[in-house]
């Protein structure tokens, strides 16, 4: 794997090599207008590049991660400048780039220089959430999902401390984990509040079809605060329509661990919430403060569902965050750089 991983990008080798040859042979005989290549695996940069160059074809490179200003690929030095000579190389005579929002944005300008950029997100899969808005709250307790990767500056600790404060008086909240990343970690935190830990339960990975159907068996969905970076899991969890509840905006804890873990310095980072803009917009839940303001909406919740028997959620214009929509976005980016390739043509011509 580490032979190919490298000597790919200067021979014709390795595990997705194949892809190349087959597209070679398809675009001999095939009128294209446009080659899209999304990454991860970044080989394939290298593939329409060249492609490009052979049929005289414009490409788009679509990340949906950083290449070379990815943690993994970031922490060795070698690897860092090989990755990087690489992706400055390949990119030298793509026509546009495509990726997910402003933070992966401004890692591929660090590298990549003077070429346009368009962001269009990730999001939710249309059929799988149909699927799951089928099915009902449960009404005995107030049950409350997490799902995917915890990150070294969630404040866990926060959150667990206000939803054992509550549990000490009704003993009414359940914690459900779908496949966490730090179960462990989680585990041993969870022993510090034994009334929830008894109330815990976790699950490992599985299809997201299964998934949206197991978060809509929740009242509540737990996002952290990730500030100027939106993630994936939100999209999930807007189309579920379950009340999100986004922690937090300015807890002490949450706000220690941001300087210390949070991938966007401090000093350079905008003030952009994406996640709490998508909330507000979609009108999908709750953005909490702290632990002491926690504490309390879990309280009123409790109330609502003895009440009704459901926490409502009166989400809208969540049509936006799905598949289809960023489908269409795409199409009319792609018919724009078509249009405009011809048109420089027809200005070479006259």
């Amino acid at each position: 794997s580490a032979y190919f991983e490298v000597f790919q990008y200067m021979l014709p080798i390795g595990t997705k090599v194949k892809l190349y040859f087959e597209s070679k042979k398809y675009l001999k005989s095939n009128k294209v207008d446009i080659i899209l290549t999304t990454a991860e695996p970044f080989i394939l940069f290298k593939y329409a590049s060249k492609l490009s160059n052979k049929f005289n074809i414009p490409w788009i490179a679509d990340y949906r991660d950083p290449w070379t200003q990815s943690k993994a690929r970031s922490s060795n030095t070698f690897w860092k400048k090989f990755n990087h000579f690489f992706e400055r190389k390949f990119l030298r005579n793509a026509t546009h780039i495509v990726t997910v929002s402003d933070f992966f944005k401004e890692k591929i300008i660090q590298v990549v220089k003077n070429k346009p950029i368009t962001i269009i997100s990730n999001g939710f899969d249309d059929e799988n959430s149909k699927q799951a808005n089928k099915i009902r709250q449960p009404s005995q307790n107030l049950n409350i999902a997490f799902t995917g990767s915890l990150y070294n500056w969630h404040p866990i600790k926060s959150f667990l401390k206000a939803v054992e404060s509550v549990n000490e008086i009704n003993n009414k909240i359940h914690l459900n984990f779908y496949g966490v990343n730090m179960e462990e970690f989680l585990k041993q935190q969870l022993k510090n509040y034994p009334i929830t830990y008894k109330n815990c339960s976790f699950t490992g990975k599985i299809q997201n079809d299964e998934l949206m159907i197991q978060l809509s068996k929740n009242n509540l969905l737990l996002l952290f605060n990730d500030y100027a970076i939106m993630g994936t899991k939100i999209f999930d969890y807007i189309a579920v329509r379950r009340h999100i509840i986004l922690c937090f905006y300015n807890d002490d804890e949450a706000n220690q661990l941001k300087k210390l873990h949070h991938p966007i310095p401090v000093n350079n980072e905008s003030e952009k919430l994406l996640q709490k803009e998508a909330i507000f917009e979609t009108n999908a839940g709750s953005v909490i403060k702290d632990s002491l303001e926690l504490k309390e909406k879990l309280q009123d919740f409790i109330k609502e569902m003895n009440e009704f028997n459901e926490i409502k959620v009166n989400s809208k214009q969540i049509e936006k965050y799905s598949r289809s929509f960023k489908a269409k976005e795409y199409v009319k980016l792609l018919n724009k750089i078509i249009n405009s390739e011809i048109q420089k043509i027809d200005n070479e011509l006259t």
